[in-house]
């Protein structure tokens, strides 16, 4: 069912109500929870998995070239179209008490935390995001992550370690990024949906690809830092004005349950490795306990600056 202010916003803006009939499209009438092309990222073979948030396969594999990280990149389907998605059908009911989960996005926080959406045990998660915004209210810079990251390696040698990364979702925090939008881009993709926004997608393009370059520099120095098998993927892609389907309307973001290749297809880089990990299960796995009021608000405040709220 959808509320008064849903079908009063779909009047306002068409295009909003075209791109809920794609969605009820592709989630064949809501049959579909996830992507049903997707794979579980959680079940593949890895030591390490760095997580690049809305990245795109396409520029993934225009770019990736261009920096010292060497290896073969594969794609893969991804469960979900939004951060959201992807962490509801990876991890819902999964036991990943081998692993531990370094995040700069606050979505995972919420989900267990709060919503009690998510019943996966961790052996620890390491939340960059609390204490490490520096642009608008959601940015964390990735250079904060990849510290937390060589700490956490060094910290639990014999677990399996994530590494989620914000970029190359906004905010854009590259110099071009930021003369075109400073710190207030959080609704640009749905403002460009509505046709409320004059910013040309060629210069959307421009700050997100410098996003991108951003972190990939900064995972030449993570990569390097790190034993075991390497894998570099995403979560879900981003639309920056391509067509989607069946209803040919121009999409931008990346909404929930729309499992269009741009939004789902991923890349699956997989690093050059020389040995092993050794990972190991004990009961030692520490999660999310009691609700913390100030750290409700950071959440609330971050997931706002992202454009999820």
């Amino acid at each position: 069912m959808y509320t008064k202010s849903e079908i009063k916003r779909a009047i306002r803006n068409p295009r909003v109500g075209l791109r809920e009939l794609n969605s009820i499209f592709h989630s064949r009438m809501g049959c579909y929870q996830e992507n049903p092309r997707g794979v579980n990222f959680f079940e593949e073979d890895w030591d390490n998995l760095i997580i690049l948030d809305a990245c795109r396969y396409d520029i993934f594999k225009e770019k990736i070239g261009n920096y010292q990280i060497h290896g073969e990149i594969e794609s893969r389907q991804s469960l979900g179209s939004a951060t959201f998605d992807f962490l509801q059908a990876n991890l819902d009911k999964r036991d990943n008490s081998d692993t531990v989960y370094v995040t700069a996005t606050s979505m995972l926080y919420r989900e267990v935390a709060l919503r009690s959406n998510l019943t996966s045990r961790f052996h620890r998660i390491i939340d960059v995001w609390e204490d490490n915004v520096e642009y608008g209210e959601g940015g964390v810079p990735p250079h904060s992550v990849t510290e937390a990251a060589i700490k956490a390696h060094a910290d639990f040698p014999n677990k399996r370690l994530v590494i989620h990364y914000i970029q190359p979702h906004t905010p854009f925090i590259g110099e071009f990024g930021q003369e075109l939008l400073g710190d207030q881009e959080h609704a640009v993709w749905d403002d460009k949906l509505t046709k409320s926004c004059n910013i040309s997608d060629e210069d959307l393009w421009e700050a997100y690809c410098e996003n991108t370059d951003i972190v990939l520099e900064e995972l030449e120095r993570l990569v390097s830092s790190l034993s075991g098998k390497t894998v570099i993927t995403a979560d879900h892609g981003q639309a920056i004005g391509d067509r989607s389907y069946p209803i040919p309307i121009k999409e931008y973001g990346h909404p929930s349950g729309l499992y269009i290749d741009v939004l789902c297809k991923v890349p699956y880089f997989i690093c050059q490795y020389d040995s092993r990990r050794g990972i190991s299960y004990d009961d030692s796995s520490k999660n999310y306990t009691d609700e913390d009021p100030e750290i409700e608000d950071k959440v609330t405040d971050q997931l706002k600056g992202l454009g999820y709220l």
